[in-house]
């Protein structure tokens, strides 16, 4: 093929200088060459953009063998390098990889070029277009393309296609793009050069607001990246972190005096995804928000002096004393699926790879965990185990100066006055006020939004009472297992000389104390992961330590993230079928609903609403995006009304 230079025909490097962020869309990675040749024009440019981020869209892209393997030369050597060393194990998922301290990021979508486009939400300053793909089965659909591309595009956004076919230049300029395509000549190849610059400029979804791209790097902009986050768990952490990443200044509100202190406190808890057969809205998001926690906690434990993220546990001496987590694999228990066989057909029909998940026989899962285990269990290699206080702590480290924590208030109410949103405490004095508001105090933002609106919401959240156990490791007690297992509860491996493992979960109980009939309740649980646990379970009720804690779980297990619904904060009904249509509150969002899926869900969800705040591409799929949207419950019901209108009329 005669080569383009996407870069020259799109303007670049010079359209992206000074600015905050710029975004890039390629339709098919290939061997990463457009990406490479992009991020070392980046690196070269004096006049960056301070992030770039590239999004590729493609069905197949390469497994990391044939990535090693593809000829490179000069800097991109050295860049495919890194590229290699960062690259996923490929599930059909939306994957975000960092380089230059997040300051570079790939969104590699592993799936066709339809779907992909369609499962999208990203504001795009500049399109890297192959050859239009051929039409499925005889069907011309180059212009519900066009449309997507016009869906995702910024003003003044450019493209670059090695294609002068006709139809998809026609389809183009009908969805709002000034076209100019050039046939292939002797020594040149040919081209189709578009700029987005329609009559009208359709209206996006109320979630879909992203900042505009014309505001990018102004002075106004720079002065107006400030959010105020209440709630200093592991969602409030982790978002003050991500909003620091992408430059913003970050002031985080709690009410105790220190971060982590109520459910994110606990000693340590598991991450790993989920296989369901139908791979629906909580495997798929599950499985994004695993493959995102792996990432994000080796990165952590990579940087982390004094910090060995193979820490082999030592059964006899009981402990793997200092350490604050793992990224070593994790076991879960309890399938669903009658044998092995059966396990490894879903694998194969849902093409997860090896580097996600494998089914593994009872013999291999008992010599992983080093116990003896009765059934075949879903081995996750990049699942593990991590203690929530460091995690938060680190989070808050790495936003440093960025961020400025206020502990020890309680804040009573909330108020927008004039464009900024204020926190209250009970004097009505303002503690902190940002025109961004993110709620991330659990249960905590149900008191405030009702006390927004004046009237009890009915909300589709419930506290869970929750308590782990511990044990302290000694003779005949039976050994710990080399790494995490789940299922129908958890344990972890020796930490500290102790065994951790749990938990109950108690709806409408709001009892504080730490009790002896829960710690045997955790210990039966234990008893059915292993037969070597059931020693524990005649233990005295002097010999278990452990903690309570309150979780908030909504009524689908997802979390509730991203924008307020107007609904919920003093606005009227509507009849909106789908949440993304939904009305809502400028600036004032939510982060709740983590159950006990903090650790796995976090660093995910906070990537998700840090994008949705800045305007950067968001790193998940919009179909999930839709499913974890606080305003699905409206949706829910208002079409459960309108179908019951519907029967009554027919």
């Amino acid at each position: 093929m005669l080569n383009h230079d996407h870069l020259g025909s799109s303007g670049l490097p010079g359209r992206w200088a000074n600015r905050e962020h710029f975004v890039v869309l390629e339709t098919g990675f290939g061997a990463g060459n457009g990406f490479l040749k992009t991020w070392a024009a980046w690196r070269a440019d004096p006049r960056r953009c301070r992030t770039l981020h590239y999004i590729a869209i493609d069905a197949h892209p390469p497994e990391a063998v044939e990535l090693r393997h593809a000829f490179r030369d000069g800097e991109s050597a050295a860049l495919a390098t890194r590229l290699f060393d960062s690259w996923p194990a490929l599930t059909p998922n939306l994957h975000r990889l960092e380089f230059e301290d997040g300051r570079v990021q790939l969104l590699l979508v592993v799936d066709d070029l339809r779907n992909g486009l369609r499962e999208l939400v990203a504001e795009v300053d500049a399109f890297f277009f192959e050859e239009p793909p051929s039409a499925p089965q005889g069907v011309v659909w180059q212009p519900r393309l066009c449309k997507r591309l016009a869906r995702l595009a910024a003003p003044d956004a450019t493209l670059s296609s090695r294609s002068s076919d006709a139809q998809f230049a026609e389809g183009l300029r009908a969805a709002g793009f000034a076209v100019t395509a050039t046939p292939a000549g002797a020594n040149t190849a040919a081209t189709t050069i578009g700029r987005f610059a329609p009559g009208f400029i359709p209206s996006r979804p109320p979630a879909r607001h992203p900042v505009s791209s014309s505001t990018r790097g102004t002075t106004e902009g720079a002065a107006r990246r400030h959010a105020l986050i209440l709630g200093a768990g592991l969602a409030g952490c982790a978002t003050a972190s991500a909003l620091a990443d992408q430059g913003w200044a970050v002031t985080l509100v709690d009410r105790h005096p220190t971060p982590a202190a109520e459910a994110s406190g606990n000693a340590a808890g598991v991450f790993h995804g989920v296989v369901h057969a139908h791979d629906g809205h909580h495997a798929r998001f599950n499985r994004a928000a695993a493959l995102e926690a792996g990432r994000i906690y080796r990165q952590m434990l990579a940087a982390t002096p004094n910090t060995d993220t193979d820490v082999a546990t030592d059964v006899v001496a009981g402990s793997a004393s200092g350490s604050v987590g793992s990224v070593d694999g994790l076991l879960r228990l309890g399938s669903k699926l009658v044998d092995l066989a059966s396990m490894e057909i879903v694998l194969a029909e849902l093409r997860l790879p090896a580097g996600f998940v494998q089914a593994v026989g009872a013999t291999q899962a008992s010599k992983l965990a080093g116990i003896p285990l009765a059934d075949a269990a879903w081995l996750y290699p990049t699942g593990g185990w991590m203690r929530p206080t460091w995690l938060a702590t680190t989070w808050l480290e790495r936003a440093s100066d960025a961020c400025t924590f206020i502990g020890g208030v309680e804040v009573d109410s909330i108020r927008k006055i004039d464009d900024e949103w204020a926190v209250l405490d009970r004097q009505g004095k303002t503690i902190a006020s940002s025109t961004k508001l993110v709620l991330a105090n659990a249960g905590g933002a149900q008191h405030l939004l009702d006390g927004l609106t004046g009237r009890t919401i009915d909300w589709p959240l419930q506290q869970v009472r929750g308590q782990s156990s511990r044990v302290a490791l000694r003779a005949g007690l039976g050994a710990p297992p080399l790494m995490p297992l789940s299922g129908a509860g958890y344990v972890l491996p020796a930490i500290d000389g102790c065994m951790e493992f749990g938990a109950t979960a108690q709806p409408n109980d709001d009892c504080p104390a730490v009790r002896a009939s829960d710690h045997h309740e955790n210990a039966a649980r234990l008893a059915r992961l292993s037969p070597s646990f059931d020693t524990v379970q005649g233990l005295p009720p002097g010999g278990f330590d452990g903690r309570t804690a309150w979780r908030c779980v909504s009524a689908d297990r997802l979390p509730l993230l991203g924008a307020v619904p107007h609904a919920w904060a003093g606005g009227g009904g509507g009849d909106w079928d789908q949440p993304r249509f939904v009305p809502r509150r400028p600036g004032l969002y939510l982060f709740t609903a983590l159950g006990s899926r903090g650790i796995t869900w976090t660093p995910l969800g906070a990537a998700v609403l840090a994008a949705m705040m800045t305007g950067a591409p968001i790193p998940l799929e919009a179909s999930l995006v839709d499913a974890i949207d606080p305003a699905r419950f409206l949706s829910r019901a208002n079409r459960r009304k309108a179908a019951a209108d519907q029967a009554g009329t027919g």
